[in-house]
């Protein structure tokens, strides 16, 4: 029988024999480096579900859009080895999943989730769920470890001394407004070079045992990310959406198709968050010295920068009301302006000003499927310029639209979106759908959309089998509707043979 200090020796020396990520703790390796220093407080650690936001960087390919979503989690908890040797756990942690989507289908081809290293290759689409529609993944968050997986369940690994546990636990749906795009406004930390937390450093307090992994670096923003599954081989032939404010929007709408879905284990203890909300509890420190204290560390001063003095800081809007959120900074007499511009059709950008000192949100009924553009300027006292912010561009979207037409049996299903007012005035939503008769002639019926449950869902009606028919929406103006002022595009749809 082996006596239990040869059992205790044996299980140490499987384990570092089979653990690629053991490394002991050498705080003098990582000192140079600046990093945070986080409260050591539980509260910290689990980081906030609630306000996190995935971290999304939207490269374009020739045939394909590439997809970068990153995961913040402010700590990695121990994996537990067989439930004898918990350990790998370390202060920041950055996860993710990329997804790559063709261009000429507008389908997912193939995802890599990120796991312990780069343990998985690009895998076929067809072997994940989706959820919402067939652009949603969904992806599965290991307890603790944060690997990221496409199944629930047990994940073996490195003979059973660092598995995986994954299940239906707690939902986190980023497509929910739970996104910021990478660029220098939105994350000015991501040109941080130090460390995202202490491990590895004179400050751990990390119980991790034998495996005490340093605090990462990242999250690692580059054009390259997809050049092995897309085959490009320059940063020439690659855009940043994200980086570009003209491209900005079409970024966010990527995004927001393709958002993954992300199950938390039900009994994980360390959330993710945003960066956003871990650096007012945070040091930044180098060598073991200071260099900001607790509530001087900022998306900006983390990276030795100081905010503009104006920035519009989101920009949406509600049926044709235009909204603008910003932030200014500015001294006594100085005037704050919003110069918003339009775009005509004879492609000229005309523009009207309008004087929002003392505000920080703005609204304006606007033209729908229009470009706008919009920046804000400071002038002191004597009307100088002190200050302009970068142009931020903004389509206004189509008032209704149909995104597409199916069947069921002997009933047609129509996929529509609206965003004008309630009905009941002043506009009025009708669906007009025309049927070809055996003649050559179109006849049609207008519906009128009665509650906007019906604007942002679907349409049923009974058709006809075999039977060729084209379908539009209309916004109608006035108490007798009788003038039209919008109508979507036609889309055609041949119901099937019974």
């Amino acid at each position: 029988m082996v006596n239990k200090s040869k059992k205790t020796f044996i299980i140490m020396l499987i384990v570092l024999l089979f653990s690629p990520f053991v490394t002991f703790n050498t705080a003098n390796a990582a000192e140079s480096d600046q990093y945070l220093k986080m409260d050591p407080s539980i509260f910290v650690r689990m980081g906030n579900l609630q306000t996190a936001k995935a971290y999304v960087q939207v490269l374009e390919y020739e045939d394909y859009i590439g997809l970068n979503y990153r995961f913040f989690y402010p700590y990695n908890g121990s994996i537990g080895g067989l439930g004898i040797i918990p350990s790998g756990a370390h202060a920041g942690d950055w996860e993710g999943v990329k997804i790559l989507v063709n261009k000429d289908t507008s389908e997912i081809e193939s995802i890599l989730p990120s796991a312990h290293d780069n343990e998985h290759d690009w895998t076929d689409s067809s072997k994940f769920e989706f959820q919402n529609g067939p652009t949603h993944p969904v992806i599965y968050s290991a307890e603790q470890s944060h690997a990221n997986y496409w199944t629930e369940g047990k994940h073996s690994r490195l003979s059973g001394f660092g598995n995986d546990y994954t299940n239906r636990g707690h939902k986190w749906d980023i497509a929910d407004d739970n996104f910021i795009i990478f660029n220098q406004q939105n994350t000015p930390w991501m040109d941080f070079k130090g460390r995202w937390g202490e491990s590895g450093t004179s400050d751990a307090v990390d119980l991790c045992n034998l495996s005490c992994p340093d605090s990462p670096k990242g999250p690692g923003v580059s054009k390259g990310w997809f050049r092995d599954v897309t085959g490009a081989s320059h940063n020439n032939d690659i855009t940043d959406l994200g980086a570009n404010p003209e491209k900005l929007q079409k970024a966010e709408e990527y995004a927001e198709k393709y958002a993954p879905t992300v199950y938390l284990h039900s009994n994980e203890l360390y959330f993710p968050s945003t960066v956003e909300w871990l650096l007012p509890q945070v040091q930044l420190k180098e060598n073991g010295e200071v260099l900001l204290d607790k509530g001087q560390v900022t998306p900006w001063t983390i990276v030795g920068k100081e905010p503009p003095a104006a920035m519009i800081t989101d920009l949406s809007h509600t049926t044709s009301m235009m909204k603008l959120n910003f932030a200014v900074s500015i001294s006594g007499g100085d005037t704050v302006t919003l110069r918003r511009e339009k775009l005509y059709e004879d492609g000229i950008w005309r523009y009207t000003d309008y004087d929002v000192t003392g505000k920080s949100t703005w609204e304006r009924e606007s033209v729908w499927d229009t470009q706008y553009r919009m920046k804000l300027t400071i002038t002191n006292s004597v009307g100088s310029e002190k200050y302009a912010s970068p142009w931020s561009y903004y389509l206004m979207p189509k008032p209704v639209e149909i995104k597409g037409i199916y069947s069921s049996g002997n009933l047609m299903i129509v996929d529509l979106l609206a965003n004008v007012d309630d009905v009941g005035g002043p506009e009025y939503v009708y669906l007009r759908r025309e049927k070809l008769y055996p003649n050559g002639q179109w006849g049609y019926t207008d519906y009128k959309l009665l509650n906007p449950t019906d604007w942002n869902d679907v349409w049923t009606k009974e058709a006809d089998f075999d039977t060729e028919y084209r379908v539009k929406m209309l916004v109608k103006w006035g108490i007798t509707q009788d003038q039209i002022t919008y109508e979507s595009d036609y889309v055609y749809f041949t119901m099937p043979s019974e």
